[in-house]
């Protein structure tokens, strides 16, 4: 994963975090946004978002690892964050929930945001006065993955599948495990074991 990141240029972003978002679980991990995945289709993984309240003062910046949508939003899970130490507002321009800005600003304005790089900038978890609920996070982005992967809809509630069936793409179709996966699964947990 850490090869994909580096061979492909970033883009980066400037979101603004409403306030009813804030009650969410690791707000300070996530960017929730109004709208279906195929609205915020340009932003990939490894992607760089500045995080802002809505009068922009600065919340904190983090990488794309994951998106997830529903019928009504689209998430942003991040790997890497820095939160903000000191309340200071952007000079990066916002317009709407997110807005694209120019990489050449955003990575000059980040060490005069932070005190440190976009390369400084922690992994999720490495941090040891939050390792508690950085442990809790990575195990719900963990079961997130595997839910989708395992059972789908791994693109959201509209994904279309082409050049394979839902019984190829999934491991559970209309309710029941499919009996050779759920063997190797089986197998794999025992190996795991010895």
């Amino acid at each position: 994963m850490a090869e994909s990141k580096l061979n492909k240029s970033s883009s980066a972003y400037v979101a603004i975090q409403e306030r009813a978002a804030m009650s969410l679980p690791f707000v300070q991990y996530i960017v929730q946004l109004s709208g279906q995945k195929n609205l915020f289709q340009s932003i990939k993984e490894g992607d760089w978002v500045l995080v802002v309240n809505e009068v922009h003062i600065v919340l904190g910046i983090g990488r794309v690892y994951r998106q997830r949508s529903d019928l009504n939003s689209t998430t942003l899970y991040f790997d890497k964050y820095q939160k903000a130490e000191v309340p200071v507002t952007s000079s990066l321009p916002a317009k709407g929930q997110i807005s694209r800005s120019e990489w050449t600003a955003f990575s000059e304005a980040v060490p005069s945001l932070f005190g440190k790089t976009l390369a400084e900038v922690p992994l999720i978890g490495i941090n040891k006065e939050h390792k508690d609920t950085d442990a809790v996070y990575v195990r719900e982005l963990l079961q997130l993955a595997v839910t989708d992967d395992l059972l789908g809809p791994a693109n959201g509630p509209v994904e279309q599948i082409f050049d394979m069936s839902v019984r190829d793409r999934y491991l559970v179709c209309n309710g029941q495990v499919k009996q050779d996966t759920f063997l190797d699964l089986f197998l794999m947990e025992l190996t795991l074991k010895l």
